[in-house]
C-alpha cells in the first residue's frame, strides 16, 4: 500500500505544477516581473553581468542573483516569456525536492518517513502562494528556495555530513545576494534559536561557524565591493541596511501598521490547509490550557514545572527549527513598517513542513485516531473554491467560443479522484484536486483575460516592424514602471518630457512612434502646441493587472476602471 501512495502523492504533486508549466509561454506583468525581465535583457544584450542597468540607467533596488539567472535562461533560450519563467519553474521543482528531503531527514525514525516527505512536498505544490510566485515570478521565488536550501543542507550536515554546513553557509550567501540580510537573518531565526534554547553548545560548535562567517560573507562582500564602484558608500549601506533592516525602522518605507496584515495574507497563501492548520494550533493551545490550570494558581509550582521541562531530555533533544521558522518568523515581519504580501512567501515551505508532521500520522499512520482532525476543516475551502470557480463567467467575465473549452478543461484533475481516493483519503486529495481545478482555470483562461488588457506585447510587434533598428521608443504619460514596454520592444523607453529631442529625432527620421495613454492622447495636442501631426494606428483597453480591484473583477464595472492607451505615428507638419 505504501508503494501506491507514493506514487499517487507523485502523481499528485506533478498535477499541481502543470498549471505553473503551462504558463511558461504567457506574457509577463508589469510591475516587478516585466522590470526584472528587462534588466536581464539590458545585461544580456551588453554582456556586462556585473553592473545591473534598468532602461539603461544605473539601477540599486535589488541586488544581482536574480538578474543572473534570468539572463543565462535569455543566452540559452532567447529573450522571451518561455526563458524568463523557466529558472522559477526549475527552483521551484528542486524546492519541491528540497522539502521532501527535508522531511525524510526529520522523521528518519518513523516507517511513514516517505509519506510525510511526499506529502510536505504536494502541501507546498499546491500551495495558492507557490502558483502566485510562478504566474509572476518575483524575486522571493529565489529567496524562498534558497531558504529552503539553506535548511536541507543543515538537516543533511546534522543527520548525514558536516561537511554540507559548508553547503548551508553558500546557500545562505546566495540568498543574501537575492535579497539582502533576510537570507541569513531566518536561518538565523530558526536554526540558531533552536540550538540557543536547546543549549545545545556542542551543535554550535560542530557547524564550523568561523569558517561558515567567511563563506557567507564571500558573495555579499563581492557585490558590496560592485557598489561601491558605481555608488560609493551609499551602494554597499543601501543594500545592507536600508533596503532590508530599514523595512523595519526606518522612516521611508514607514506605511499604516496593520498587525495582523501578514496572518491575513499567510491564510490566503497556504490556503487549501490553511483551517487544519489553525484547528490544529487551537487544539493545541487550548490542550496546553487545560493541562496548565491546576499549576497556573500556583507561580512556584508552575516555574518548577517549566524549569523541569526544559531540562528533560524530550526537550534538549527536540526539533523545533522548523517550527521556529514558521511560527517565530511570522511573528517578527508582523513589526515590518513596509508591509508587501510577498513576504509570507518565505514560511510557506515551513508551513508545509509543518503541517506533514502533523497530518501524515492523522491520514497514514493506522494506530492514530484520526477523529482528532475535524473534517469539515478539511471540506470548506474546497465550497469556497468550487464556488469561485462558478463565480468566473457568472460574475467575472464573459466567455466566448474556446473559452468556455479551456473553462472545462480545468475540471480536468477530478478525472483521477476515484482512482486516488482508493489509497489517498478524501480529506488530502479533495483540497488538492480543488486548488488544482483553480489554478488550472487560471493557467489556461483567466491570466490570458486579465493580460489582454496590458497590451505591451502587441505594441511591441507593431514597434518593431515599423520602427526596425531604433534604440528608443518614446512615450507621453505611461508610468515608468510599466516595464514591459521596454522588454518586448527590445528597446529603451523615453518619455517626451522636453520637445527639443524628440523634434530632433523626428526631423532625422521624418517619423517617429509614440506610446500615449488616456490622458496623454488627449493633452498632446496642447503639450506640443500643434507642431505636430499625429495618426492613431493603434487603440487597446488597458489596465495594471498585477494591481486589480475588486470593481476589475465584476464584469459589470470593469468598463469603468478600465483606460485607453495608444499607439500613434507622430510627424512633423
Amino acid at each position: 500500500m505504501n508503494l501506491k501512495q507514493r506514487k499517487l502523492l507523485i502523481l499528485l504533486i506533478f498535477l499541481s505544477m502543470l498549471p505553473s508549466v503551462l504558463l511558461l509561454g504567457h506574457d509577463m506583468m508589469d510591475i516587478d516581473s516585466a522590470q526584472y525581465a528587462e534588466i536581464a535583457r539590458e545585461m544580456t544584450d551588453s554582456n556586462q553581468y556585473l553592473f545591473i542597468r534598468d532602461n539603461g540607467r544605473k539601477y540599486l533596488d535589488k541586488p544581482i542573483m536574480t538578474f543572473w539567472l534570468v539572463s543565462a535562461s535569455f543566452k540559452l533560450f532567447g529573450q522571451n516569456n518561455f526563458a524568463f519563467r523557466l529558472p522559477s519553474l526549475l527552483f521551484a521543482f528542486l524546492s519541491i525536492f528540497s522539502i521532501y528531503r527535508i522531511t525524510v531527514l526529520r522523521f528518519d525514525k518513523h516507517t511513514n518517513r516517505e509519506l510525510f516527505g511526499l506529502l510536505a512536498g504536494l502541501l507546498y505544490a499546491s500551495t495558492p502562494g507557490l502558483f502566485s510566485m510562478l504566474v509572476s515570478p518575483l524575486i522571493d521565488i529565489y529567496l524562498t528556495s534558497f531558504l529552503i536550501f539553506t535548511h536541507h543542507a543543515y538537516y543533511l550536515a546534522r543527520k548525514k555530513d558536516s561537511r554540507y554546513f559548508y553547503v548551508m553557509y553558500f546557500m545562505m550567501g546566495c540568498g543574501f545576494i537575492t535579497k539582502g540580510p533576510i537570507a541569513v537573518i531566518i536561518p538565523g531565526i530558526s536554526i540558531g534559536v533552536d540550538l540557543l534554547i536547546r543549549r545545545d553548545f556542542k551543535g554550535i560548535v560542530s557547524m564550523k561557524v568561523v569558517q561558515g562567517i567567511f563563506i557567507v560573507a564571500a558573495l555579499p562582500l563581492f557585490w558590496s565591493w560592485i557598489l561601491f564602484q558605481e555608488f560609493s558608500w551609499y551602494g554597499p549601506n543601501f543594500f545592507v541596511i536600508i533596503q532590508s533592516f530599514g523595512r523595519f525602522y526606518s522612516y521611508i518605507y514607514n506605511q499604516k501598521f496593520d498587525p495582523l496584515f501578514f496572518v491575513k495574507n499567510f491564510a490566503w497563501a497556504f490556503g487549501l490547509f490553511i483551517l487544519p492548520l489553525a484547528g490544529y494550533v487551537v487544539y493545541t493551545l487550548v490542550q496546553l490550557i487545560k493541562r496548565s490550570k491546576p499549576v497556573l494558581k500556583q507561580p512556584s509550582v508552575l516555574a518548577k514545572s517549566l524549569l523541569s521541562f526544559f531540562k528533560s531530555d524530550r526537550f534538549t533533544k527536540g526539533d523545533y527549527v522548523i517550527g521556529l521558522w514558521l511560527f517565530l518568523t511570522l511573528f517578527l515581519i508582523s513589526f515590518s513598517r513596509f508591509q508587501l504580501p510577498q513576504y509570507i512567501y518565505w514560511i510557506l515551505p515551513a508551513a508545509a513542513i509543518f503541517m506533514a508532521g502533523v497530518l501524515g500520522p492523522l491520514l497514514f499512520d493506522e494506530a492514530t485516531d484520526n477523529r482528532q482532525a475535524k473534517a469539515w476543516l478539511f471540506y470548506l475551502i474546497p465550497v469556497v473554491l468550487v464556488l469561485l470557480f462558478v463565480a468566473i463567467p457568472a460574475f467575472a467575465f464573459d466567455l466566448h467560443g474556446i473559452d468556455w473549452l479551456l473553462y472545462g478543461l480545468s475540471l480536468l484533475p477530478w478525472m483521477v479522484w476515484p482512482f486516488v481516493r482508493q489509497s489517498l483519503p478524501n480529506r488530502l486529495t479533495i483540497p488538492v484536486l480543488s486548488g488544482m481545478m483553480i489554478h488550472l482555470v487560471v493557467s489556461l483562461l483567466v491570466y490570458g483575460l486579465l493580460i489582454a488588457y496590458q497590451p505591451s506585447s502587441a505594441i511591441a510587434r507593431t514597434v518593431r516592424q515599423l520602427e526596425p533598428g531604433q534604440k528608443e521608443l518614446y512615450k507621453f504619460l505611461i508610468s515608468n514602471s510599466q516595464r514591459s514596454y521596454a522588454f518586448y520592444s527590445k528597446r529603451y523607453t523615453r518619455d517626451i518630457f522636453h520637445k527639443e529631442p524628440f523634434e530632433a529625432s523626428l526631423q532625422k527620421d521624418g517619423f517617429r512612434l509614440v506610446i500615449l495613454s488616456d490622458e496623454g492622447f488627449q493633452n498632446f495636442e496642447s503639450f506640443t502646441k500643434g507642431r505636430y501631426r499625429i495618426e492613431v494606428l493603434e487603440e487597446h483597453l488597458s489596465y495594471k493587472v498585477s494591481m486589480p480591484s475588486q470593481a476589475f473583477f465584476n464584469k459589470k464595472k470593469r468598463p469603468g476602471v478600465l483606460r485607453k492607451v495608444y499607439l500613434a505615428r507622430v510627424s512633423l507638419l
